[in-house]
């Protein structure tokens, strides 16, 4: 049975952060953090690896909208694409660690604004 607007309405948080499957073998579940946020993911396995696909948080992300995108990966998914794959495509900055000189050169400057001189 899917989840609906008011089995979610009704899971609280708890100390520690937990998940809530929805019933039956879809992938779908609810993580729930001690601070209340409730966030859909799919969890399913690609190439013999374990992987989750994080949809949004609820409400943004009503019961309605999470079935119709988790019935897209699962079109993904038995297409042989792996869709948390698709979903990063352009979506990622580069990341770029900075060098040893630009650190310096970002404490100096953060040197001469706060430390006093002897």
């Amino acid at each position: 049975m899917p989840f609906t607007d008011r089995q979610v309405n009704a899971l609280r948080p708890k100390k520690i952060r937990y998940e809530v499957r929805e019933p039956g073998r879809s992938g779908l579940c609810l993580r729930i953090s001690p601070h209340g946020e409730k966030i859909w993911a799919f969890r399913y396995r690609y190439a013999g690896d374990h992987k989750r696909l994080v949809f949004g948080t609820y409400p943004e992300v009503g019961v309605a909208d999470v079935h119709l995108k988790l019935a897209e990966a699962k079109k993904k998914l038995h297409a042989g694409h792996d869709p948390s794959a698709d979903a990063l495509l352009g979506t990622q900055p580069v990341r770029r660690q900075p060098t040893i000189e630009v650190l310096v050169d970002r404490y100096v400057e953060h040197a001469a604004k706060t430390m006093r001189p002897k």
